[in-house]
């Protein structure tokens, strides 16, 4: 991978590298995610050093704490909100069943390739659009 991270998910869905392809999807988000949180900290005035100060960065950077600031703000609305939950609990759903209990041949733990599909298609958008917030603030 040459540092685009997108790319380096995309080719690994392609090639069928399927954890590879969400574990970068989901890196990819969560940057994207703290990096329109930091700006509109810093456009209120803050500085990233109070983040620092606050452990913030260090210790909440997770994908339920950002998704939660970001609508707190204003930052994304109900309806991207509700997309972000749907896709953490799709991508959860998928990566736990092919890692945890793909030993298991039970078909309530097997994964549809539709669901894959549905999964990193849904991931790419929500990367996008918040690409996008970030560039209007």
């Amino acid at each position: 991978m040459d540092g685009n991270v997108l790319e380096g998910a995309n080719e690994a869905y392609q090639e069928g590298r399927i954890i590879e392809a969400f574990a970068l999807l989901h890196a990819f988000i969560e940057w994207e995610m703290a990096n329109l949180y930091e700006q509109h900290h810093l456009r209120k005035g803050g500085t990233l050093i109070e983040l620092i100060d606050k452990k913030i960065m260090q210790n909440k950077y997770r994908f339920g704490y950002l998704r939660c600031e970001l609508h707190k703000n204003k930052l994304t609305d109900e309806k991207e909100d509700q997309k972000l939950g749907k896709w953490y609990e799709l991508r959860n759903r998928i990566i736990h069943r092919l890692v945890a209990y793909s030993y298991h041949n039970y078909r309530w733990n097997r994964v549809t390739r539709k669901e894959v599909e549905q999964g990193f298609h849904e991931g790419e958008e929500i990367a996008e659009l918040l690409r996008l917030s970030a560039l209007r603030l």
